[in-house]
């Protein structure tokens, strides 16, 4: 179904999602489809709120021969099984030019029987149905409900389920494959770095349990962070990220933690840089450190990189991944300036900055 994001999203745009510019602004393999008022995007169902807006779609089918590199990815074929997808994707089976669902047509990538990996489409069982359910299966209620170990993905109305195509049953919810803890080690603060895990399809990780604590990277930014203004300081006003209930106290909190302890302005939560210790505490959230993320395991890795930043075309000394700078000497110390005519990728960085802008990187 639809999602307008908006004119100036948080990007990567997920399936469906708009308005995006380019295909860089999508998610994944997914393509940005450009098009002209309320003509459908494929895969896609509803009515876009606005006539203008462009949405991410799957991208076309790509023939890679009846005997491919392996494995295949989304929208590709020839397929034989499920297991020369890669991921969670499965082999859409078909005898002829049967439509592919998602992917769209054209592009000479459309044979006679050919065999194309797709998302894994919702399936229906019932409130009640037969346990444990598979990947994409609903409507479950708990992860016990889920086969192995897969999750129950719970939902209000029709929103997307993570790693699943359709749209299924409004507020029936679907097990997934759970989302994976993510390091990313540069150093940023804590608003910064869930900004850019919730561009990447998730957030600093929420930490329930000491299991939990041992997959997060220690000094680094967990998803903990307190709410101003806050009358009951210091325990009163802590919450996660991601919307996970957050008990005040918490046990996961270091011995005498938290404090408030530098001028009384620790409002946002890393585990401990004790490596020994499987503890919360407490930090100004203007610190510059790593951060744990919780993603999807098929989450694009393109979206860790820093955005690309304008300065205007005359900026004085820009940093990484800043523009537009003109030679090598208009960036931070060993930094190099990129050139490029137009909207070229930027090595190490995210997005597709301003036409022609040229960026400051790190040399190859």
């Amino acid at each position: 179904m639809y999602k307008r994001i908006g004119q100036d999203p948080v990007l990567p745009l997920n399936l469906c999602e708009g308005d995006c510019d380019s295909d860089d602004e999508c998610m994944g393999s997914f393509v940005c489809y450009q098009r002209d008022y309320y003509f459908p995007s494929p895969g896609c169902s509803g009515v876009p709120e606005n006539s203008r807006d462009d949405y991410c779609v799957a991208p076309p089918l790509k023939d890679n021969g009846w005997n491919p590199v392996l494995p295949l990815g989304l929208c590709e074929g020839d397929c034989d099984s499920n297991d020369e997808c890669m991921g969670d994707l499965v082999c859409f089976l078909r005898n002829n030019y049967e439509p592919v669902p998602m992917c769209s047509g054209g592009s000479g990538g459309d044979r006679s029987g050919y065999d194309y990996c797709i998302m894994p489409p919702l399936k229906e069982f019932g409130w009640n149905p037969v346990l444990p359910l598979d990947l994409c299966e609903g409507d479950c209620d708990s992860d016990d409900e889920c086969m192995g170990s897969l999750e129950c993905f719970t939902r209000n109305d029709l929103t997307h389920v993570p790693g699943c195509y359709g749209d299924g049953v409004s507020d029936y919810d679907y097990c997934i494959t759970p989302p994976v803890y993510v390091l990313n080690p540069y150093k940023d603060t804590w608003a910064n770095h869930e900004a850019t895990a919730v561009r990447c399809g998730g957030h600093l990780a929420s930490v329930l349990n000491t299991d939990e604590m041992r997959q997060i990277t220690y000094g680094t930014w967990t998803g903990a962070y307190q709410k101003q203004p806050c009358n009951s300081e210091p325990f009163g006003c802590w919450h996660w990220s991601d919307g996970s209930a957050f008990p005040n106290p918490n046990p996961l909190w270091d011995i005498d933690e938290p404090n408030d302890w530098q001028g009384g302005n620790e409002d946002c939560g890393e585990r401990s840089k004790n490596s020994g210790r499987l503890r919360l505490n407490d930090l100004p959230c203007d610190s510059l450190q790593g951060g744990t993320y919780t993603l999807r395991p098929d989450y694009d890795v393109k979206c860790m990189n820093p955005p690309l930043k304008d300065f205007g075309l005359d900026p004085f000394y820009v940093g990484l991944c800043e523009g537009d700078c003109d030679t090598n000497d208009d960036c931070i110390g060993s930094l190099v300036c990129f050139q490029r005519d137009g909207f070229e990728p930027v090595p190490g960085c995210f997005g597709p900055g301003s036409f022609t802008f040229d960026y400051c990187i790190i040399p190859p």
